[in-house]
């Protein structure tokens, strides 16, 4: 053990190291942060039984703790290869990078997933002894397994790829973007639309430097500056910022009252910015044009017409509509349709005709956006899906749901799981835009740029992922539901004949979410249903179940997703209406009546739920309740609340899903 310790540390004479008492974690010394040894002069305790502790710090050396799996598998993802400890439930991943002065505690979403270890911290060394008795264990890296050499190199990065790794179990980052998401949904101006004010039009920080995989940009706040030149983050696709320095943040509002001087840094968290605060900001954005909505009191009735730009000028001058164009209707009679030649013709067989609109709804956590990126490939090949033959055409796929890390795990593993034999294929991804503002007007310029795009793509079929999030629509309104048919999905379908899937949510009672006009809209609905898999399978079963068709669309598809280290495969597979399917009809009767003994902010335990279902006659062995729980809790109709071990109803249906 020695040798192999010698043979790690002996590249490293900047590391520092504190002695520890042996099968614990505990210092030996008291003061153990300023009394630092070298590895040759810790070694002789080393030897004698001890433990010993690496010094975070020194040398710019910084250690992610990581004690949930999700945490390593995120720096394993974005972050290059590194030394690595096996720790007693966790890992240890060491890197050097300048600019971290002080450890970050990980605890977003209320819950603790580990620590960025910096100065003034140690973590227990390789090779020292768990109070469980097991080692602290280094891990090999890939190129160590092949080579055979072990010289565990620590790797180097910079503060920003550092940051972008742990950001999503970072409360202060998850605290940003709720402030930006507050400042979008609680204010509503005339003429100023907040969801189209850039962040980046109002500030870059000074010395910006632009890194990590999500594209944000990282630099000396713009207003009160910086000591290390590192204490400002933006996320321009998100439209939010933060400050390290007054641990604060929000959205393009917030970061017009901090320029201007309306509110201090330091004041900028969720629910601050209000009232003539809000007032004088808005202010602001008119007098440079940001987020700026020209009222139009007509509707071109073109693309032609929406790509004038003197035409659209001209008309806003005169505040009329254009006299529309004469045309002929088109009479027929039965002798026509009788004569008429049957269409055969789909994009995918039985599941997918031309110039239709297809409905994909589930609660989250279903596969659903998964399923429809694999379709949208499938159809760009030509390969069949689920076992549904498709014609290869040109697809765009409109993602507002997913980051670019999130689309690039997501589209390099099902094109390896699938043996896609092209890299060049017509799949399309636009990230983020909006078609129909909150205030119900049609972006006419989006709609023109997509239309652009769909001619000169030659797109067949457009997916939408999700509606709501390219639509500022109130999704139980019939008025607004049929504007976004009559002067959206109709333009496009009658001018480009192309199909339209959109993704949507559903209820907590399971149907979709919203108005009526959803169903009356669309050609075919299919509700799409996760099947849990056992714990420890790699494999996870689906359905879609056909809930409207016109043209006699499949009624039930169904299919496995086989998760791979480095690909995933999705495969079709039949289902037994008498036997399987009936299994899978009764646990959703199961859960409807499991969710049915619930009230609003009432918290239930087991115990509660099995005495009000068995209250109403209901039976459902303990076995069977446990895994119906964790299939509610996992589709976000219930929470698990943690700290008082019971359920609650999450009316999630009235919130914004993230």
């Amino acid at each position: 053990m020695i040798d192999n310790l010698k043979e790690l540390w002996g590249n490293y004479p900047d590391i520092k190291f504190c002695r520890v008492m042996g099968r614990t974690k505990k210092p030996f010394e008291k003061d153990w942060p300023n009394k630092h040894y070298s590895f040759d002069e810790i070694n002789t305790f080393v030897e004698n039984g001890e433990n010993y502790g690496v010094l975070a710090g020194p040398g710019d050396l910084v250690i992610i703790d990581s004690d949930e799996p999700e945490v390593y598998e995120k720096v394993k993802d974005m972050l290059p290869e590194t030394l690595t400890v096996k720790t007693g439930k966790g890992h240890h991943s060491y890197f050097f990078c300048d600019g971290i002065k002080e450890k970050i505690i990980l605890t977003a979403h209320d819950k603790h997933w580990g620590e960025v270890q910096s100065y003034g911290t140690m973590v227990v060394g390789p090779g020292s002894t768990h109070p469980s008795g097991s080692k602290y264990e280094v891990l090999l890296t890939r190129a160590e397994k092949g080579s055979g050499k072990t010289s565990h190199p620590i790797a180097t990065i910079t503060h920003p790829q550092l940051l972008s790794a742990i950001k999503s179990f970072d409360k202060s980052f998850v605290e940003a973007e709720k402030a930006a998401l507050f400042e979008q949904n609680n204010y509503d101006f005339d003429n100023v639309d907040i969801n189209q004010i850039k962040i980046t039009d109002v500030w870059e920080p000074a010395g910006t430097v632009k890194d990590g995989k999500d594209g944000e940009v990282y630099g000396e706040h713009p207003v009160h500056g910086s000591s290390t030149g590192m204490n400002f983050f933006m996320n321009p696709g998100k439209n939010t910022w933060k400050c390290f320095r007054c641990n604060s943040g929000g959205g393009a509002l917030s970061a017009i009252a901090v320029k201007y001087g309306i509110m201090d840094c330091s004041e900028c968290v969720p629910g601050a910015l209000r009232d003539e605060k809000v007032k004088q900001a808005i202010e602001i954005a008119k007098d440079n044009g940001w987020g700026v909505v020209e009222d139009l009191s007509f509707q071109p009735q073109t693309f032609s017409q929406i790509a004038d730009p003197d035409f659209v000028k001209e008309q806003i001058q005169k505040k009329e509509r254009p006299k529309p164009k004469e045309v002929e209707l088109l009479v027929r009679q039965f002798g026509d349709f009788k004569n008429l030649k049957k269409d055969t013709s789909f994009f995918v067989k039985d599941f997918i005709l031309p110039k239709t609109v297809t409905m994909l709804y589930s609660p989250p956590g279903q596969f659903k956006s998964f399923l429809a990126l694999y379709l949208a490939m499938c159809v760009a090949n030509g390969k069949d899906w689920l076992g549904l033959e498709t014609k290869e055409n040109s697809v765009l796929y409109l993602d507002g749901e997913n980051n670019d890390q999130i689309l690039k795990d997501r589209l390099e593993k099902l094109y390896l799981g699938h043996n896609f034999e092209k890299e060049e294929f017509p799949l399309y991804i636009i990230k983020r835009g909006t078609l129909m503002d909150n205030k119900k007007n049609i972006h006419l310029g989006w709609l023109n740029a997509l239309a652009k795009v769909i001619r000169q793509k030659k797109t067949k079929i457009l997916f939408i992922d999700t509606l709501h999030r390219y639509c500022g629509y109130d999704e139980n309104s019939s008025d607004d539901i049929n504007k976004l048919y009559t002067d959206i999905f109709q333009p496009l379908i009658e001018e480009f004949g192309i199909s339209i899937v959109f993704l949507h949510h559903s209820s907590k009672a399971g149907g979709y979410r919203g108005s009526g006009d959803f169903l009356g809209m669309v050609d075919t609905a299919y509700s799409v249903s996760r099947i849990t898999s056992r714990p420890g399978e790699a494999v996870s079963g689906f359905t879609f179940k056909n809930e409207k068709n016109r043209a006699g669309e499949q009624e039930l598809i169904t299919g496995q997703i086989e998760f791979g280290e480095n690909d995933i495969k999705i495969v079709p597979t039949k289902i037994s209406r008498t036997e399987d399917q009936k299994v899978f009809d009764n646990a959703a009767k199961e859960m409807e009546d499991i969710v049915s003994v619930f009230e609003k902010h009432i918290l239930l335990r087991k115990a509660d739920i099995i005495a009000k279902l068995e209250a109403v006659g209901v039976e459902i062995a303990d076995r069977t309740l446990t895994r119906r729980l964790k299939e509610l809790v996992d589709s976000g109709k219930i929470i698990y609340n943690k700290g008082e071990r019971g359920y609650e109803i999450f009316f999630w249906e009235k919130q914004e899903v993230l």
